[in-house]
């Protein structure tokens, strides 16, 4: 009331509240692990249950032969002096049952002679479509049949779960398929005579591949 005046200067300790947002549920095939996200970069402590993990992201990796669903929860935490504040956020795992591909065929092993036939049969487990890729052919049937010319071909295999899971194999040169050869022949002279009766046979087989045998 007289114009005297007193000044002060206090600090006031702001810290940043973290948002915490691990998004939808997920699903995963047992096997296959999926990244979870804490957000929240430089926050100064991030901790994970059940895996006990303090770091910024995880790999929630299913083991095998584990399905159904897991929860993962984090808590992030900023502090500033005794101050500190917290996010909070949850998210469930879904595990499916992982698809495994394989297969067998009627003939072994799959060589033999132009024009080679042959059937593929899969033995894969936990799988509802096929794609196979045979050389240049393809198929979705799951067990299909193939007729090859001459030449070697390489073979896979994808499967695909109701639940999208996948798996695939791949062979190399599985298949070999050899020339089918026709026999011929000519001889010299082709008039022998009494005086010279010797002829000369002159093998004409197609194709005239090293491995022919006479």
């Amino acid at each position: 009331d007289f114009g005297c005046s007193w000044d002060t200067i206090t600090t006031l300790n702001v810290v940043q509240t973290p948002i915490v947002d691990l998004g939808p549920d997920r699903s995963s095939c047992e096997g296959k692990g999926v990244i979870l996200d804490a957000g929240n970069p430089g926050a100064t402590s991030y901790d994970w249950e059940p895996t006990g993990e303090h770091t910024k992201t995880i790999l929630a990796n299913p083991p095998l032969n584990q399905t159904g669903s897991k929860t993962y929860k984090v808590q992030v935490t900023n502090y500033n002096g005794n101050l500190y504040c917290y996010g909070l956020d949850s998210v469930k795992l879904i595990v499916y049952p992982a698809a495994t591909a394989a297969f067998t065929s009627d003939k072994f092993p799959l060589e033999g002679c132009e024009p080679y036939t042959f059937q593929l049969r899969s033995t894969s487990s936990n799988s509802s479509q096929y794609e196979w890729t045979v050389g240049d052919l393809t198929s979705t049937d799951p067990n299909p049949s193939f007729t090859f010319p001459y030449g070697t071909y390489n073979l896979k295999l994808k499967v695909t779960s109701e639940n999208g899971c996948t798996d695939s194999i791949y062979y190399a040169n599985i298949i070999n398929v050899y020339k089918h050869p026709i026999a011929d022949f000519g001889w010299d002279p082709t008039t022998p005579y009494a005086s010279d009766p010797t002829a000369h046979f002159i093998n004409t087989t197609k194709p005239d591949d090293p491995t022919n045998q006479y």
